[in-house]
């Protein structure tokens, strides 16, 4: 009560029967008629090594990067973006503590990868995992706002992508996990068409339409739609090179 009197909150515009139940005391459980076990059947962290000797045992070189990884989804999609970028113009003499470094860059994290060889023709997946945030500024009115952090973290991908160019289930309210982008996708497109494509994808950003635009672009081939899975365990991001 002491809430909704601070926020000038009538007792009329709640209803009785709220009001009589926020007024009774709290009732205080001891200690000792609390019998509860908790048993962890599944976390962030087992998702991602089971992941990680997937991937190994496909022939690709892990890298498990961070396990909380959080914040502005948009901002998060740039720095992968960059570490893209830094991976591409540096392939050619690319050193395990050179990704380290970027990694810790735009992430701030230190991840030890100095027991990894990097050869021409090796398969580099950087592994994220946690939850990101789709975040929108107050003054904005979007009617038409539709998607979620993962598809809106990868739009942010390709948006950096197409800037530098020029010059993750249930993702949010909508029945897809997330999105993917890989370089095919932009390969043999006219500087017209990338053009286009770069106004597309900051209009989406902008309106939070990650859903329709992935819903559009490429057919629909690109967004990832898998079904409930009945597991909450956040989510999982990857970054894949090949050298």
């Amino acid at each position: 009560m002491e809430i909704i009197n601070k926020l000038g909150i009538k007792r009329e515009q709640i209803g009785q029967k709220i009001i009589k139940v926020l007024e009774q005391r709290e009732e205080k459980v001891k200690e000792k008629e609390v019998d509860i076990l908790n048993i962890i059947v599944a976390n962030n962290s087992m998702i991602l090594k089971e992941l990680s000797a997937h991937l190994n045992s496909a022939g690709f070189i892990p890298i498990i990067v961070t396990n909380c990884l959080e914040g502005n989804a948009t901002k998060l999609g740039q720095s992968m973006a960059r570490i893209l970028v830094k991976l591409a113009t540096q392939a050619k003499h690319l050193l395990a503590l050179d990704i380290s470094n970027f990694l810790k860059e735009e992430f701030s994290v230190n991840v030890d990868i100095s027991n990894i060889n990097i050869s021409k023709n090796d398969k580099i997946v950087l592994i994220f995992g946690g939850e990101s945030t789709v975040c929108f500024d107050s003054s904005q009115v979007l009617p038409e706002a539709k998607g979620g952090r993962n598809q809106e973290m990868v739009l942010s991908v390709l948006n950096e992508l197409l800037l530098l160019g020029e010059e993750e289930k249930k993702d949010g309210p909508t029945d897809a996990a997330g999105a993917f982008i890989c370089s095919e996708d932009l390969l043999n497109k006219s500087t017209e068409q990338l053009s286009s494509l770069s106004t597309k994808v900051k209009s989406a950003l902008k309106e939070k339409r990650s859903y329709q635009f992935w819903s559009e672009f490429n057919e629909g081939r690109n967004i990832v739609k898998m079904g409930k899975t009945g597991m909450n365990v956040m989510d999982i991001q990857m970054l894949i090179f090949k050298f």
